[in-house]
């Protein structure tokens, strides 16, 4: 993100050129602790990752940018900020445990877990994952005949990708349908830090121009690489998938 010193709002860039002051990257974490080799083709991913190397690699990446001036946020740390808000994590929860996906009795299980979970934990399950093993109450059906090691929120190791999720568009951004079922509940966590984080909302709600959770976008996808500002108000959009 670039900041804009001359407008009233506090993010939004110009250019795909300019001078980068401000950015949100996440870190490899656990969600890529859980890739397997049977699920990394399901979760978008050739095979599984040396986590321990991929951790490494990124912090450089961070140490460089912030050498350079760059203010760096971390996407998980955001994320658990605003789920210490009940409001913030009930939207959430409402989202991730949908009973229509996981049944009526696994929705309740992992909302009571949640309830009772820090911050912290909560972060890691949307974004790391909850299995069924982590469920101590569970009961249904569908929890007793899945596997322990099932999800009932499944791992995001693509949020790794921060470009990809929405578009920050001059003073505005957009909250982007992902082409790929493993990646939509990405979505979800973006609008959650866009809605609800003082770093957004401090001086007033950040404009988003198109898109968000409950948007209906019908068959269409974009995603953040098919977008880029060139500046003086225009744009150029390309054709992912």
């Amino acid at each position: 993100m670039t900041e804009q010193l001359e407008h009233a709002v506090s993010f939004g860039v110009d250019s795909e050129v300019g001078v980068l002051r401000k950015v949100i990257v996440h870190r490899p974490g656990l969600e890529h602790t859980r890739l397997t080799p049977s699920n990394a083709a399901e979760l978008l991913f050739d095979d599984v990752i040396w986590v321990k190397r991929a951790k490494e690699e990124h912090d450089a990446f961070v140490s460089v940018m912030r050498d350079r001036g760059v203010e760096v946020h971390y996407a998980r740390e955001l994320v658990t900020d605003v789920l210490a808000m009940p409001e913030a994590r009930a939207w959430v929860l409402d989202r991730v445990l949908d009973e229509r996906h996981v049944g009526i009795y696994l929705a309740q299980s992992g909302r009571d877990w949640a309830l009772n979970a820090s911050p912290a934990e909560v972060a890691d399950a949307v974004i790391g994952g909850l299995p069924r093993r982590d469920l101590s109450n569970g009961k249904g059906l569908t929890f007793e005949s899945s596997d322990p090691g099932d999800f009932l929120v499944p791992p995001l190791p693509n949020f790794l990708f921060q470009r990809d999720t929405s578009c920050w568009i001059y003073e505005g951004h957009t909250l982007n349908p992902m082409a790929k079922p493993a990646r939509r509940p990405e979505t979800i966590l973006m609008e959650v830090i866009y809605r609800w984080h003082p770093m957004f909302t401090q001086s007033g709600p950040v404009e988003i121009w198109d898109g968000g959770v409950e948007h209906d976008w019908g068959r269409a996808s974009v995603e953040g690489g098919d977008v880029m500002p060139i500046g003086n108000g225009a744009v150029m959009i390309g054709m992912g998938e």
